[in-house]
This record gives C-alpha cells, sequence and structure tokens, in this order.
C-alpha cells in the first residue's frame, strides 16, 4: 500500500498488516482460563509457615528455660503444694511449640503443592501453545518457546 499524500507536510502512513494464528473460540477460553490460573504467586502461606516457625521456636526455648526459673511444687506443713499458673504455662508453652511447628509444616506443604500446581498451568499452556505453533508453521516459526522456558 503506498503512502498518500493531502498536503505538501501532511502524509498518512499505512497501516502495517500483522500475522496471526487462528484460534477457536474454546481454545482461546481455555487459554484464558488458564492464564487466570497462574497469577501472580502470594506468599502469604511461605510468610505463615515462618511466622508459626518463630511462635514455635520461641515457646520451645521458653518451654525448655521456664522450669529453671519457677518452683512447680513448694513444701508447706501439711504437704507440698503445686503451683498450679506455673503447670499451666509449662503447658501452654509446650502445646504453642507443638501447634506451630505442626502449622509450619502444613504451610510449607501447601506452598509446595501451589508451585507444582503453578508449574503444570505453566506446562499447559506451553503445549497449547506449541500445538498452535505446529498447526501454522508458516507463520509461526518464530513463537516456538525454547526448553529454557519451560
Amino acid at each position: 500500500m503506498a503512502r498518500v499524500n493531502f498536503a505538501p507536510k501532511l502524509a498518512v502512513n499505512p497501516a502495517v498488516t500483522e500475522e496471526g494464528i487462528a484460534v477457536s473460540h474454546a481454545q482461546w477460553r481455555r487459554i484464558m482460563t488458564r492464564l487466570e490460573e497462574c497469577e501472580s504467586e502470594t506468599r502469604t502461606s511461605e510468610n505463615i509457615a515462618w511466622t508459626s516457625l518463630g511462635v514455635a521456636g520461641s515457646a520451645l526455648i521458653s518451654a525448655i528455660v521456664y522450669p529453671t526459673s519457677v518452683q512447680f511444687s513448694t513444701p508447706t506443713p501439711a504437704g507440698t503444694e503445686a503451683n498450679v499458673w506455673a503447670i499451666v504455662i509449662q503447658i501452654a508453652l509446650v502445646a504453642l511449640a507443638t501447634t506451630g511447628f505442626i502449622v509450619a509444616w502444613s504451610c510449607r506443604s501447601h506452598v509446595q503443592r501451589e508451585r507444582q500446581h503453578r508449574a503444570t498451568l505453566r506446562r499447559w499452556m506451553r503445549e497449547d501453545m506449541e500445538s498452535h505453533a505446529e498447526k501454522y508453521p508458516a507463520i509461526a516459526p518464530a513463537t516456538l518457546l525454547d526448553a529454557q522456558d519451560a
């Protein structure tokens, strides 16, 4: 297409044509759904895991050190009297440490499953795009993805 001149200083360049690959509506919806599922990774579970690990570690250290600073029982003329608050606090520290480690482990497991899921979605997207590139080799040879992009 030729350049169109309207005046000595006014000209309109022809529109640039772009080659494309035909995609069915069903294929387009599937690709768009997969793209939406591949949205940026949230770090919430990982942050909860590290926070829980920190709380659990602190509670464990406190549970180990706490008995050295308190008496769990006191001798009295009538026998021994238990320091109920000290026992309750010790049990709470052990429970907090145990719960923190369990939460941290489950959050880390969730993060690993989520990363595997995202890797699967990326692999599916790659397969879809390569299948289209194979259907239209004259148009799309430069769009084939390299193996290093996986």
